[in-house]
């Protein structure tokens, strides 16, 4: 990552502002927060409401971890579990950690290691998302699809190279046929991107896209309520290959 920012002409100024900012809570990235935190650190989302979040890791320097802990207006705790140290802001959302951990982890989750081994070994973060949890989660905001098509899996990773970020990504999902037989598509609107563009995106929507949102009206409907228009005559812009991207531009990128 460092190597890809020295590229940019405001990486100086870039690293200036997050030194001040830990400066002004009187942290030092080398000194304090690079040994507290160790090698790697885990974020596990357990729930969407009280549940909350906890990290996990080890970190290098454990008189330096404490420090860490200690400082800022809201306190974090820890707990040691099997060698490793567990994060939350209270410590509710750790013993509810605990308590789910006790059914089982994911690494004995076939579900998870088959959407992780599609992913690159080297990369900055790697995530994962629990499809059936994920359609629940939407299920109850009312906007998850009617249909029989169920997500089981997502996992993407984030690197750095050389030229730029790199985002790889794995989904596992059970379709229905006519979703399944979709093969992949080769862009073609990509010939339309100026040369340089800072980022390009292209998706197809196979002209299923009425028919799937319709399928969806929790969906259609926070759509509209957001957008304030009827959405019917712009879905026909997606029926094929569709693509967005971000040109060099002043003031602001095109």
């Amino acid at each position: 990552l460092e190597e890809l920012l020295a590229k940019f002409p405001d990486r100086a100024n870039l690293l200036a502002e997050i030194q001040r900012s830990l400066a002004a809570d009187d942290l030092s990235w080398e000194n304090d927060i690079r040994p507290a935190l160790g090698e790697t650190i885990d974020v596990v989302m357990l729930g969407l409401d009280e549940e909350g979040v906890v990290g996990i890791l080890k970190p290098a320097d454990e008189a330096k971890f404490a420090a860490l802990m200690e400082k800022g207006d809201d306190p974090t705790v820890s707990r040691k579990i099997e060698g490793w140290t567990v994060i939350a802001d209270d410590e509710a959302a750790i013993d509810a950690f605990e308590s789910a951990r006790s059914g089982g982890s994911l690494e004995d989750n076939e579900q998870f290691t088959d959407a992780m081994d599609e992913l690159p070994d080297e990369a900055l973060a790697k995530f994962y998302v629990d499809g059936e949890a994920a359609t629940r989660a939407a299920n109850e905001a009312g906007g998850a699809s009617t249909g029989d098509n169920r997500l089981n899996a997502v996992a993407f990773a984030l690197g750095a190279e050389s030229s730029g970020i790199r985002l790889e990504g794995a989904v596992t999902s059970q379709l229905e046929d006519e979703f399944a037989s979709i093969e992949p598509y080769e862009s073609t609107l990509i010939e339309a991107a100026p040369e340089g563009a800072l980022a390009f995106m292209s998706g197809n929507g196979y002209g299923k896209v009425r028919e799937t949102l319709r399928r969806s009206p929790g969906s259609l409907d926070q759509l509209r309520e957001m957008l304030g228009l009827d959405l019917e005559g712009a879905f026909g812009l997606f029926d094929n290959e569709f693509a967005f991207w971000v040109g060099r531009g002043a003031p602001i990128p095109e």
